[in-house]
């Protein structure tokens, strides 16, 4: 066989090869030829987890331009240069999600986020700045930064450090939450999401870690006032917390478990409330130590709330609270400034009414005036009795 008749078939395929090659990268035409081949590859990278479709590619190597939809809601647009011998490349990306997602409900809120990214197909290197916004008025609620992050792709694994801040709460979560939040963490991907961060915001340090659709809260030296502050509850007390707060996405389920140094009762209609029927001033009154344990569920709040010193106490047991309602009920035992009450609350949250277990009151009473003394016969003790009782029922029934 000649050499002719095989080096000509040889160059036929390669110019086939070239020309195809070229249609197919540098011409529009090309270009949309591979569009549902890249969609799928994409997908496929991102193991079948987020649906990729790739809406509009331009290549006209060494630069490119492409337009992703990610779960047929959020827009990915790219562009940059790539060099397909050393597999390097440099981009500018944007990406918009005009409805964030969460529990399958949309929360009301566009994400958008711009940024580089940069490096090999085996690892890039990102960073970015993003808002969430309001879909109705556009305010801007929160502001997001993304720094060092890297995508490995042989690890599979993708980290980044992160910076969250909402200047107000209340307009990010409804008015369910108030206040500030900075927070500065970690992101990880590796076989499932984690996310940790850390917040000064409340006093002392909060650290919190997110996996498997729990969130772990953990508390240092907090203050009491903030935190109450934070989740619209009566600022009724202000004390150094410690401790833990696990909440569960999925079921809306918290388990708390905090203790407290230092406890101060401060000016508010609860304590007013407890001056104006009893005459007993807590605001006077000081404790070293407390316990809060509580279960919470989307509509409800069970707790017990415990302070003591060694010759005082605060009590607030079985304690339940409505959230949607705002109603409140629990029973009360309290031992200070010389009284011995128990009894029970109920009503609204931030005023609630006050029952006095009366029997347990002139009990009280009576062990009081009983005490050995030398300065009343038995005549005028019980004359005292007598008097308390009458001032007792008169005044609370």
């Amino acid at each position: 066989m000649k050499l002719e008749h095989i080096i000509k078939p040889f160059l036929s395929i390669i110019l086939t090869i070239f020309i195809l090659v070229f249609l197919l990268l540098y011409s529009t035409f090309g270009n949309q030829l591979l569009l549902p081949y890249a969609s799928n590859y994409l997908t496929k990278q991102l193991q079948d987890k987020i649906q990729v479709k790739v809406t509009d590619m331009v290549l006209t190597l060494p630069n490119f331009e492409v337009r992703l939809l990610l779960n047929d809601i959020t827009k990915v647009e790219a562009q940059g240069t790539i060099n397909p011998f050393s597999s390097s490349f440099d981009l500018n990306y944007k990406l918009i999600a005009p409805n964030i997602i969460c529990k399958k409900r949309a929360m009301g809120r566009e994400f958008y986020l711009k940024g580089d990214a940069n490096g090999t197909f085996k690892e890039i290197q990102f960073s970015g700045r993003g808002k969430i916004f309001s879909t109705k008025h556009q305010n801007t609620l929160a502001h997001i930064e993304l720094k060092n992050g890297i995508i490995n792709k042989a690890l599979k694994t993708v980290t980044s450090d992160y910076k969250f801040e909402v200047d107000n709460l209340s307009h990010m979560t409804k008015k369910r939450y108030h206040g500030h939040l900075n927070i500065l963490g970690k992101i990880i991907y590796h076989k499932g999401l984690q996310i940790q961060g850390g917040s000064e915001n409340f006093g002392g340090y909060s650290y919190f870690h997110y996996q498997n659709d729990r969130v772990n809260l953990k508390l240092s030296k907090v203050d009491a006032q903030k935190i109450l502050y934070l989740m619209d509850y009566p600022t009724m007390l202000d004390a150094k917390v410690n401790g833990t707060v696990d909440y569960h996405l999925t079921h809306e389920r918290t388990n708390i478990d905090l203790n407290m140094k230092n406890i101060n009762f401060l000016n508010c209609i609860t304590t007013q409330n407890l001056y104006d029927v009893l005459k007993l001033d807590i605001r006077k009154s000081s404790f070293k130590y407390g316990q809060f344990v509580a279960k919470t569920d989307q509509e409800h709040i069970q707790c017990d709330f415990k302070i003591q010193n060694p010759n005082s106490h605060l009590y607030i047991t079985r304690a339940k609270i409505n959230q949607k309602l705002n109603k409140l009920s629990a029973y009360f035992d309290m031992k200070m400034q010389n009284q011995e009450l128990s009894g029970k609350l109920y009503g609204d949250l931030y005023e609630p009414n006050i029952k006095i277990n009366m029997g347990a009151l002139l009990a009280f009473k009576v062990k009081q005036i009983m005490r050995p003394t030398t300065n009343f016969d038995m005549k005028s003790k019980f004359d005292c009795i007598k008097g308390v009782a009458d001032g007792l029922f008169s005044g609370f029934l």
